[in-house]
This record gives C-alpha cells, sequence and structure tokens, in this order.
C-alpha cells in the first residue's frame, strides 16, 4: 500500500489562489464583512428576528466562541432598519394615598426632563403661593371682620360683666388685653379696687368696717365665675372665627395652588377635554364666576383624572398638614423655603427615552443589573425607602429598542433567567429591593410595573439552549427565533476572498504591514488547521485576526514593510510553542525513559496507539503503548482501564466493539473462549474515545496470531463491527505527537502512522513534517479496514476471510495473520472446553 503524498497533507493555498481571491474580493466584501461569514441561512434568520413584531420573538443566537456573533449583530443592529417602537419616558411620583405603592407616569420623549423641571419650579412656588394667598384682600377682609366680631363681642360680654360688678361693690381689674388677665376686685376706701387678698387684709385690720366678708366672698366667686364663663365663650367664639378664618385660608391656598397648578397641565389630561361642547359651556361660566370669588377646591379630582392628578390631590393635602410651616415664610422678599428636600414633592425620572432606538450591550447581566432595584444612593439617608430610590436597569434602558446579554453568563444564576423569563412574557418590569429579589421576604415597597416593548437577544452556545429550553417552558415561549452560527465556511473562492477582505479590513484599521500572497496563503490554511477539514475554513475571527496581527509584529520587529511567509510561519511556530511547556515535560519523560516507548523493531501483543492530551488553551498528542494478553476463559477482552473506572464510556464502547468483532469475524461458528486482557501501559491518566480501537485490536490479534508487529509505525481509528476504521478527532495532533517522538528517539525512515481513509480530508500538518514526509524520513498511510493495517504492520498477508464448501465454517488464507488468530481462537475454546468438560473435570 503506498504511503500518503506530501500534498495529501494540508491544503495548500498557492499565490494564484491569493489573487484571484483578492481579484474576486471586490464582489464578496463589504465594509461590513463580518456579516460575510456568516451563511445564508443565519442571516435569514438574523433579519427575521430583528424585524418581526409580536409577543415572544426574541432571538436567541447560538454557536460556538469566537465566530463572529457579536460582531455580525452589532453590524446588523445599526444598519438594519428595525421596525419602530414607542419610546416613552417613565417618571415614579409619590402616592400620598399609599406611599408603598409609588405611582407611575408615562410621558412621550423628552416630557419626563419637562415634568421634573416644571414640578420642581412648581414645588419650589409653594411657599410664596402660600403667602400669596395668606396676604389676599378677600382674606385680610375676613381676618379683619372676625377680629372686629370678636373684639365686639368680648366688649359687650364685658360691659354686661362690669355692671353686674357694680351692683354687688365690686369692679374688673385690667393688666392687659387678654381675658385672662382681667379679675374681679372688691372697693375698698374711697370706692378703690382692690385685689382679694388685699381687701381680706383691710377688713381684718379693721380698716374696712360695715362688711360681711362671708358675703362678700361668696359674692367674688360668684363673680369670678361668671368672668370665667365669659373667657370661655369668648375663647369658643374666638376658636370658631379661627376655624372660619383658617378655612378661607385653605381654600385661598388650594385656589392659589390650582392657578399655580397651571405649569404642569401639558402633563395631565383637563377634566373639560373629555367633556362633551355643552358641559365645557357649563364649566366655562363656572371659571368665570370662579374668578370673582375663589372655588372651593375639594379632594374629587378637581384636575381630572391621571396618577398625576391624584398626585396634585394629594399634594393638597400635604399643604394643609404643614399649613403652619408655610405660613412662616411671610414676605416674598424674605429667603424662600427650601423644599427641594422633602422627597414626597420631588420626581423620579427614571427612564428618559434616547432620541434614537436604542442599542444595549448588557456587559455584566446581573438581575440587579438587568432589572434595577430599589436602593439608597450613597447621598440619601432617609431612613426608608421610597419611590426617590427606585432605579432602572437594562431592560428598562433597552425599553424601545435592543438589548443583547450573554446568556451564558446569566446561566451561573438560575434565578436570572427565570425572573426575566417572566418580565419577558408578562411584557412588564416589576422593579423590587435586593431583600425581594434574593429572598422570600423583602421591604412592602411595590412601584407600579412598567411597560416593556422590547426585543431582547440572547448570545449562547447550543448546549445552554437546549438545556434552557428543556427546563423552563416558557423559554419556547419567548426567545421563538433561534438563529445558529457555524464555525465553519466551504473552502471556496469566495470564501476565501472574505478571508482576504477581513485582512485587507484589519491591516487598514490598524495600520499593519501588508501581508504578501504566500503570507496570506499561510494564514488561510491555518483556518483549515482550526476548522479541522481541508474543504472548510474557519470562522474564529479572534484567532485569525490575532495570527495575523503576531506575524505582522515580526514584521514590524524586523522593520519590514511587509508581512511575508517568513513572519508568518514565525508566527504559527509560535502559536503552537506557546503554552507547550506540559507537552516539552512529556516528552522529557520519553526522553529520560521513564516512559518506555522506543519506535522502533517488532513485538507481539504491543501496539502503539495515540491519545489526545488537551489542556484547553494546548493540545498535543501523546503516543502510548497498547498491551495484550490471552488465556482460556469466559470473560471475552477486559479493558484494565475500564475495569479501574480510568476510562470513559466512549472508550468502553470501543472495547465492547472489538470483543464483538473478534466473535462475528474470526469464530462466528464457534463458541469463543477467551479471557483477554487490554492495558494502556504506564498511562494514568483517564482515557476517553474509541480512537485507540484500531491499536488495541492489532495487539489483540498479535497477541492471539503469536506475529510480531513494526512498532515503528502507531496507529490511530476506531473500529466498527466489520472491521472497518471509522474516523476520529485530533487526526494532526496524534500524528505531530509520533512525529516528535520519532525525532526524539532517531527517525529511521521506516516510522510512520496509520490512520483512517476518511481523516485525509482533514489533514493540516506542520511544514516540518511534510519536509519529513518529502524527504522519506516519515510516511503516513491511509486505511480503511484493519486487514489493511494487518497487511502494512506485519510481513504476513492479512489474509481474506471465505466460507469452508459445505459448512457454515469460516476459513482465511494459509498462512495469513488471520489464519494463525482463528486458529488461536479456536484451540483456546478447545483447551477450555477441555477444562469445563466433566471428563477433564478437576479431581
Amino acid at each position: 500500500m503506498s504511503p500518503l503524498q506530501p500534498e495529501q497533507l494540508r491544503w495548500r493555498c498557492s499565490e494564484r489562489h491569493v489573487q484571484e481571491a483578492l481579484s474576486a474580493r471586490e464582489t464578496h466584501a463589504t465594509a461590513l464583512s463580518p456579516l460575510y461569514f456568516t451563511q445564508g441561512h443565519t442571516l435569514e434568520s438574523l433579519h427575521l428576528g430583528l424585524k418581526i413584531e409580536g409577543p415572544g420573538y426574541h432571538m436567541f443566537i447560538a454557536g460556538p466562541p469566537g465566530t463572529g456573533k457579536s460582531s455580525t449583530l452589532k453590524a446588523l443592529v445599526h444598519t438594519l432598519k428595525r421596525p419602530e417602537r414607542a419610546r416613552p419616558d417613565y417618571v415614579y411620583i409619590n402616592n400620598f394615598e399609599d406611599a408603598d405603592r409609588p405611582q407611575l407616569i408615562t410621558l412621550k420623549a423628552g416630557e419626563g426632563r419637562k415634568l421634573k423641571r416644571s414640578v420642581a419650579r412648581f414645588v419650589d412656588r409653594l411657599p410664596e403661593v402660600v403667602h400669596s394667598a395668606l396676604s389676599s384682600e378677600r382674606v385680610e377682609r375676613k381676618r379683619r371682620a372676625l377680629n372686629e366680631q370678636l373684639l365686639a363681642l368680648r366688649e359687650e360680654a364685658l360691659e354686661g360683666l362690669q355692671a353686674l360688678c357694680e351692683r354687688e361693690g365690686f369692679a374688673l381689674i385690667r393688666t392687659g388685653d387678654d381675658l385672662s388677665t382681667i379679675e374681679v376686685a372688691p372697693l375698698g376706701k374711697r370706692k378703690k379696687p382692690m385685689h382679694i387678698e388685699e381687701w381680706l387684709q383691710e377688713v381684718i385690720a379693721g380698716k374696712i368696717k360695715n362688711v360681711d366678708p362671708e358675703l362678700m366672698l361668696g359674692k367674688h366667686t360668684a363673680l369670678e365665675l361668671e368672668l370665667t364663663q365669659v373667657w370661655e365663650r369668648a375663647s369658643l367664639a374666638e376658636w370658631e372665627a379661627r376655624r372660619e378664618l383658617s378655612e378661607v385660608e385653605l381654600q385661598e391656598v388650594k385656589a392659589a395652588l390650582r392657578h399655580a397648578s397651571c405649569i404642569l397641565e401639558p402633563f395631565y389630561q383637563p377634566l373639560s377635554a373629555s367633556l362633551p361642547p355643552e358641559e365645557q359651556q357649563e364649566e366655562q361660566q363656572e371659571e368665570q364666576q370662579e374668578d370673582a370669588q375663589p372655588a372651593e377646591l375639594t379632594r374629587e379630582q378637581p384636575w381630572g383624572e391621571g396618577p398625576l392628578s391624584a398626585w396634585l390631590m394629594g399634594l393638597v393635602g400635604w399643604v394643609e398638614e404643614h399649613i403652619e410651616e408655610l405660613k412662616e415664610y411671610k414676605s416674598a422678599k424674605d429667603e424662600p423655603m427650601d423644599l427641594r428636600d422633602v422627597r414626597v414633592l420631588q420626581v423620579n425620572l427614571i427612564h428618559e427615552a434616547e432620541a434614537e432606538s436604542p442599542v444595549i450591550f448588557e456587559q455584566s447581566p446581573t438581575l440587579i443589573n438587568l432589572l434595577g432595584t430599589i436602593d439608597r444612593s450613597g447621598e440619601d439617608t432617609h431612613p426608608h425607602l421610597d419611590f426617590g430610590d427606585i432605579r432602572g436597569g437594562s431592560l428598562l434602558k433597552a425599553n424601545g429598542g435592543v438589548l443583547v446579554i450573554n446568556a451564558n453568563d446569566m446561566a451561573n444564576d438560575a434565578g436570572v433567567w427565570r425572573t426575566v423569563l417572566r418580565a419577558l412574557r408578562a411584557r412588564e418590569l416589576e422593579i423590587q429591593s435586593p431583600d425581594q429579589l434574593f429572598s422570600s421576604g423583602g421591604g412592602p415597597l411595590k412601584p407600579m410595573p412598567i411597560p416593556l416593548d422590547i426585543k431582547v437577544i440572547a448570545l449562547g452556545d447550543d448546549e445552554l439552549y437546549r438545556a434552557l429550553f428543556i427546563g423552563n417552558e416558557d423559554f419556547g415561549r419567548v426567545f421563538k427565533i433561534k438563529v445558529e452560527f457555524d464555525d465553519t465556511l466551504p473552502n471556496t473562492q469566495s470564501s476565501l476572498a472574505l478571508y482576504v477582505a477581513h485582512a485587507e479590513r484589519v491591516v487598514g484599521e490598524e495600520g499593519l504591514p501588508q501581508p504578501t500572497h504566500g503570507a496570506l496563503g499561510l494564514w488561510a490554511e491555518f483556518g483549515t488547521r482550526l476548522s479541522g477539514h481541508q474543504g472548510r475554513l474557519s470562522t474564529h475571527l479572534g484567532a485569525l485576526t490575532d495570527l495575523l496581527r503576531e506575524a505582522a509584529f515580526y514584521a514590524q520587529d524586523e522593520q519590514s514593510e511587509a508581512t511575508t511567509e517568513d513572519h508568518m510561519r514565525r508566527a504559527l511556530k509560535q502559536r503552537f510553542e506557546r503554552h507547550q511547556l506540559i507537552e516539552d515535560k512529556l516528552f522529557q519523560m520519553f526522553e529520560d525513559e521513564a516512559l518506555e516507548i522506543t519506535p522502533q523493531g517488532e513485538a507481539v501483543g504491543s501496539a502503539i496507539g495515540l491519545t489526545v492530551m488537551d489542556f484547553g488553551d494546548h493540545a498535543c498528542g501523546q503516543p502510548c503503548k497498547i498491551s495484550a494478553s490471552v488465556s482460556p476463559g469466559e470473560a471475552g477482552v477486559v479493558s484494565v482501564e475500564r475495569e479501574v473506572e480510568l476510562s470513559g464510556r466512549l472508550h468502553d464502547k470501543g472495547a465492547l466493539t472489538l470483543s464483538a468483532y473478534l466473535r462475528a469475524h474470526y469464530l462466528p461458528d464457534h463458541i469463543c473462549a477467551l479471557h483477554a486482557t487490554l492495558c494502556f501501559d504506564q498511562l494514568h491518566d483517564e482515557i476517553e474515545g474509541d480512537s485507540a480501537s484500531l491499536a488495541e485490536a492489532v495487539a489483540l490479534l498479535s497477541e492471539l496470531s503469536g506475529c510480531a508487529i513494526n512498532q515503528e509505525v502507531a496507529m490511530t481509528g476506531a473500529l466498527d463491527l466489520r472491521g472497518r476504521v471509522q474516523a476520529i478527532g485530533g487526526i494532526n495532533e496524534k500524528i505531530e505527537g509520533f512525529f516528535r517522538l520519532c525525532k526524539l528517539k532517531g527517525l529511521t525512515g521506516t516510522q510512520g502512522v496509520i490512520l483512517p481513509r476518511t481523516n485525509v480530508k482533514d489533514l493540516a500538518l506542520r511544514q516540518e513534517l511534510i519536509e519529513a514526509v518529502e524527504a522519506g524520513t516519515f510516511r503516513l498511510w491511509a486505511v480503511g479496514h484493519i486487514d489493511e493495517a494487518l497487511s502494512l504492520l506485519s510481513p504476513r498477508p492479512a489474509g481474506a476471510r471465505s466460507r469452508v464448501e459445505g459448512s457454515e465454517a469460516v476459513c482465511f488464507e494459509e498462512g495469513s495473520f488471520n489464519e494463525a488468530v482463528r486458529a488461536r481462537l479456536v484451540s483456546l475454546s478447545e483447551l477450555a472446553r477441555a477444562f469445563y468438560s466433566p471428563r477433564g473435570a478437576r479431581s
């Protein structure tokens, strides 16, 4: 069998290919080149998801990281004309009836800030409005009338009391203007009023004669009682007068507030706007009458309907409660009262709509960042949460536009997805405090929900999409559009033109040295290495762009005007070797013979298999020796790794498939009594995958046949039940790993690797290995069946299977490898039969 030719080991992008791609780039490349790394059906899904309206038409963009999902999306959302959505402003205000239920006001874009300024001006004018109202002519007239009425009432009562006192020999003494300063005094010598205590002293001293002290004291007590009753009646009359005056003042203040609130009229619907024309005329007549005499303002919504009207009515009640404080503002010339810190009179502009439809990329999609919160800012010192502590998140900021979130970041907290899905399903946003979000309790503050009109785009991978789709029944109803990004493109001229256009765009934007055609060719060849297939080009733009930058760095470091092939090869070599410290340590163990694998000579029951060590940022091939032993028994093929639980399910599948192949291929007409053991020598890590099943089969067949096999040839491939060798992954790393071992131990010219024929199209080997193949110091063979591998590894022919005439028995070519295998299997079965038969039973 002929080995593979050098041109089969990697797709070659010649300078002619690059030149043709450069000629075609004008057709295939535009300023939005990231879009064109996306295949047609993906672009169509993106267009549909961005443009279609209706509940639940949010998008989930699935695909491997680094495939241009974000760049494509950014280019589309900023250039594709999307349906216009309502973008209102949202304002929260205090609810005077229930402070724990803040009221939401929805306004046209730009009106929220105007309302906030208007309310601030209105509130700033409150003391002046109250002062003006209390200083009005109507209030002053009422105040004078009541004062005169009180004075007349008091004087009339005192005149009557004075006459009564004179008849009884007493008089009234005034020490002040207040009734409480008046007292009843008896008359002394020369009819002079005296305090009752002085009068008694005069009587006791005999200076006042011809009086009955007890009688006079009784009269004095009666007159004092009458004075007290006069004072009480006067106080009651004064209280009634003050109450009446307060009512007049309050009505005047309410009327003044209504007049001052005209500054807020554009933000609420006046009641007359919803009345029939004849009722509007009646209301106009009533308003004309109100000009003559201020109307009484009741709590029956004189401003019409709506939350702002309710707030104004609540404000009237607040002013009524704080009227005495507002009265302290005596004159408009005085320093105005500062009401800006009175939180119930403030406006919380929670969202101000942007001029254009917003596109928000939320980099940290936590629950609070997405939904908002109710929490104090660093400047707030008030003890309790209120409407002013409500803050919006990304969902509100992007309302009326597009919100892009990283679905995998959100998956770290199951509560985030659950809450976001609930909000999108209900199409309204309910902002809560951290206590409410993260615990079953929480504060009582419950703001009115905000309507959501938004397009949410989640970026994630297929595994997460499936988990969300299966785990949450609302997910499929909310995210109805799935967009799938592939990580490869067909390796065609148009795709190569996109590669070249992308390279030119990066070079132009970043000012890098212009790459030569040869450098671009090597760069495109790396794209097939990333894709894992010669017929595909990778769309991992991040890795491709990084390689371009690194090659340009070496060019700039050498002060070269162009990035050449040598610079690109240096960048590729450095990229392969950058993270290979662990790989170097591994091969140091081969060099020190701590790991005993020498790719030389022949051996029975031993084969060299190939595995891959993947460290995330670096993968390398690791050759490993597989040994086999056989004896009669019933256990079949036993994998040591499976027994000690160092193997995964796929590896166990390969071992079981091998066992079935042995029975079906070699002993379909015979009972197979075999106890075979397979072991990966000196491999102590867990092994997964069935790519070593070819090497395991060869080692076992060698042990069964007694035929030595070539230890200079390693092999990889998965075996099926019919002995066919199937494709495996990591083919390039496996071959390069064995090549490095051969170089370390010394190239003999007869060393090489057997690989599945179906993997030939996946080869993208390094230049050093290809040069070794060209020089004849290393070889590769592609096989489709295990018999082809046996013919390469042993001087004996594999031997075709046939049927014995006249029976169901099978046979193989005489002197062949497979004939020896069958003979040994039959022999082991006969030994087992003799051992377990009654005649051969042990005593």
